[in-house]
């Protein structure tokens, strides 16, 4: 399986991005839709620049090898020094809130050592090691800790990230060309490629890389948009996506909604809260109806949603993970009938306007679907009417 970093361009939807999926055991293109994140770690492609000081028993060679994009010299050797030390290059986060999840990651490629350790310091302690010819995750520690993960880029590359939670002040983010993060005395030749770090704060996962120089860089929202005309009646709606973090952190992420790219009703809307993913329908004069299967979704999982809504505005909610059986929950009668159009003709997916947006990769083709008639999730699977 071949990647590459590549940069799209404004307005240029993120389609062919390889998001691995846990059912197939495969890397497969997805549609990829995130919300804004910052990155605040400056020269992210340059671990020799002013900005990063503190480092300690490690020597640099700039622009030594091919980058992740495949067509840049522009990544870095890291060198194990040959003092007694500790050797570990460091770049410094600004302060965050305590109780903030912060997320760190960098490219990382096997040179003369093939182990690297990312850890986030100074008043916490998150640490993850990496064996980057196996491309595993190999051991993590440390009293905040949260999570870590390991994605192969092609030609040797891996991007290995680290998550953890703040204690309230600014911590380090710290990557060691070998495992051990206490002193010895170094060889002076173990070495590994490094290019694009970066750290996101109250990020509770990695979003997509996002270069920096002199000044922290801000992605701006993805929003996806397109008309929709068929009116209220009995329907069933369907989304299939990877979940990279629409579920952590994030304050009721949207996945999908039928009406106006706003909060208006009469409208239909697929959201995630800190139960599950929930259906809401709502007729704009009082009337709604919310359901949430019981089946929370987990980071890094395939995830499909069926939400299905009678004649009658009853709703049927059903979710499945990684392919199991889908957990169903089927809401109370209606109190009014469907209202005669919705308050728009506009379909949102991933957020609203902007607002609620979620971290997910959509299946391609097919993640997002809408059919006549309540449906079964077999049926939905196999429907071709993708919207």
């Amino acid at each position: 399986m071949a990647r590459q970093v590549t940069t799209a361009a404004v307005n240029e939807a993120r389609n062919s991005h390889n998001q691995f999926n846990p059912v197939t055991g495969l890397y497969e293109r997805t549609l990829l839709l995130e919300g804004s994140r910052t990155n605040v770690a400056l020269w992210s492609e340059d671990i020799s620049a002013a900005a990063h000081v503190g480092s300690l028993g490690v020597t640099y060679v700039s622009n030594s090898t091919l980058s992740p994009d495949g067509v840049n010299i522009t990544a870095d050797t890291l060198v194990q020094s040959s003092a007694t030390d500790v050797h570990f290059h460091r770049q410094d986060a600004p302060v965050s809130a305590a109780g903030e999840p912060i997320a760190v990651s960098r490219y990382l490629k096997a040179a003369t050592g093939s182990v690297a350790t990312l850890n986030l310091s100074n008043g916490m302690s998150a640490i993850a090691t990496f064996d980057l010819a196996a491309g595993t995750v190999t051991a993590t520690s440390g009293a905040q800790y949260v999570r870590s993960g390991i994605t192969p880029y092609g030609n040797g590359w891996y991007r290995c990230w680290l998550v953890g939670t703040s204690t309230g002040t600014a911590h380090r983010f710290m990557t060691y060309p070998q495992a051990s993060t206490a002193s010895f005395a170094g060889d002076g030749t173990t070495a590994i490629y490094v290019w694009g770090g970066q750290i996101e704060l109250n990020a509770a996962s990695p979003s997509s890389y996002n270069p920096t120089t002199t000044v922290a860089v801000t992605r701006a929202v993805d929003i996806l948009t397109r008309p929709f005309t068929l009116p209220p009646q009995e329907m069933t709606v369907y989304v299939k996506y990877i979940d990279r973090g629409t579920n952590l952190g994030v304050v009721s992420p949207f996945l999908f909604q039928i009406g106006l790219t706003s909060a208006a009703s009469p409208r239909l809307w697929v959201y995630v809260d800190g139960t599950g993913v929930r259906g809401v329908w709502s007729d704009g004069g009082g009337v709604s109806q919310s359901i949430t299967p019981a089946n929370p979704v987990g980071f890094g999982e395939q995830t499909e949603v069926r939400i299905a809504m009678s004649s009658a505005g009853v709703l049927t909610a059903g979710v499945s993970r990684n392919g199991a059986p889908e957990a169903v929950t089927v809401g109370a009668a209606a109190a009014s009938p469907l209202p005669a159009a919705w308050n728009g003709t506009t379909l949102c997916i991933g957020s609203r306007a902007g607002n609620n947006a979620g971290f997910a990769a959509y299946a391609l083709p097919g993640g997002v679907k809408v059919a006549r008639g309540v449906k079964t999730m077999a049926e939905m699977r196999v429907f071709q009417g993708a919207a």
